[in-house]
C-alpha cells in the first residue's frame, strides 16, 4: 500500500489557528472515511475545530439561500446535513466506535478507526509510532503534518501532490471516453443545450460512463484539497460530476451509491422527493 503526506504551516497565516485550519481542511475531505487528530490537548483542539466547523456550515447555508439552481441547492443541502451529523469526540474509536473525527493524544494512538483516510499530526511523535499508525491506514490515506519537525519522506510516505496526478490521469480517461462519444467536456455547463444531448448519449452507455465517473470522483476525494490543478479544470470536473449524477438518477439500474451520496442519500426524504417520484402513485422510480 502507498500512503501520502501533506505538509501544512500556519506560521505566516494571520488570524489562523491550527484548529481552524484542520476544520477547513476536513471540510473538503468529510466524505472520505474517518479522521484522527493527534494532539497533546484534545479537548481544547476539539473546541476550536467545532467552532470553525459550525461557521463553515453557516456559510454554506448562506450560499444555498443565494442560489436558485435546484441541483446546487440539493448538493449544498446534502453537504450541510452531512456536516451537522458529523460526530467529533475527544476519545478513541474503541470508546466511541460511531464517530467520524477522533481527537486523541499521542499515547492513545494505539488503534485507528476503520477507513481512516486522514490523520492530522499536531505534535511530534516517535518515528516508529507514526509508522505503526500509518500501516493501519487504508491505501492512499494521507497524514497531514503541521510542521512538527518530522520528515515524512524517510518514513516511506509520498507527497500528496502525487495524488493530484492520479486525478489528471482519470480525467484524461474521462475526456477520451467523452470524445469517443462526440461530447465536448468543455461545453458541459449548466445552461448549455448540449447537456441534454450528452445526457441522451450517455444514457445508452451508462455503465461505461459511470464507471469512469466513479473512478474520477474517488481520485478527487483522495487528493483534496487540490492545489496544483487550475480552477477552470476543476469546474469541468464539477460539470462532469453533475452530468454523472443525472445519468445515475435516470438509469434503470443503479451503478454505485458512491455518486448518489455526493448529492443525497437514498434514505433521505429530501432525496426521494427530489428525484423521479411518481405523484400519482407515490412510487419512487429512482
Amino acid at each position: 500500500m502507498t500512503h501520502y503526506y501533506e505538509l501544512r504551516t500556519i506560521k505566516h497565516k494571520p488570524n489562523t489557528t491550527m484548529g481552524a485550519e484542520i476544520a477547513r481542511h476536513l471540510a473538503v475531505r468529510q466524505d472520505l472515511g474517518t479522521a484522527v487528530v493527534v494532539t497533546s490537548d484534545p479537548h481544547s483542539m476539539i473546541s476550536v475545530v467545532r467552532k470553525t466547523w459550525l461557521h463553515l456550515a453557516r456559510q454554506l447555508q448562506k450560499q444555498r439561500a443565494g442560489t436558485l439552481n435546484p441541483e446546487e441547492i440539493l448538493r449544498l443541502t446534502h453537504t450541510i446535513m452531512h456536516m451537522q451529523r458529523m460526530k467529533f469526540v475527544a476519545k478513541t474509536s474503541t470508546q466511541v466506535p460511531d464517530a467520524q473525527v477522533y481527537f486523541v493524544t499521542p499515547k492513545q494512538l494505539d488503534s485507528l478507526p476503520p477507513s481512516c483516510f486522514t490523520m492530522y499530526l499536531c505534535d511530534a511523535l516517535p518515528a516508529d509510532t507514526i509508522l505503526k499508525a500509518v500501516e493501519a491506514m487504508p491505501n492512499c490515506a494521507t497524514l497531514v503534518n503541521f510542521d512538527v519537525g518530522i520528515a515524512m519522506s524517510p518514513l516511506g510516505l509520498r507527497p500528496k501532490v502525487e495524488l493530484e496526478s492520479h486525478v489528471l490521469n482519470d480525467w484524461h480517461n474521462m475526456v477520451a471516453l467523452l470524445n469517443h462519444r462526440r461530447i465536448n467536456p468543455g461545453r458541459l455547463q449548466n445552461s448549455n443545450p448540449s447537456n441534454d444531448e450528452a445526457l441522451d448519449t450517455l444514457l445508452n452507455h451508462s455503465h461505461e460512463f459511470l464507471q469512469a465517473a466513479n473512478s474520477l470522483r474517488y481520485s478527487i476525494h483522495l487528493a483534496q484539497p487540490i492545489t496544483t490543478i487550475g480552477a477552470d479544470k476543476q469546474q469541468m470536473f464539477d460539470a462532469v460530476m453533475r452530468l454523472a449524477h443525472r445519468v445515475q438518477s435516470l438509469s434503470p439500474k443503479g451503478f454505485d451509491n458512491y455518486l448518489v451520496r455526493t448529492f443525497g442519500e437514498e434514505k433521505d426524504e429530501l432525496f426521494t422527493s427530489y428525484f423521479l417520484r411518481d405523484k400519482a402513485t407515490e412510487t419512487i422510480l429512482a
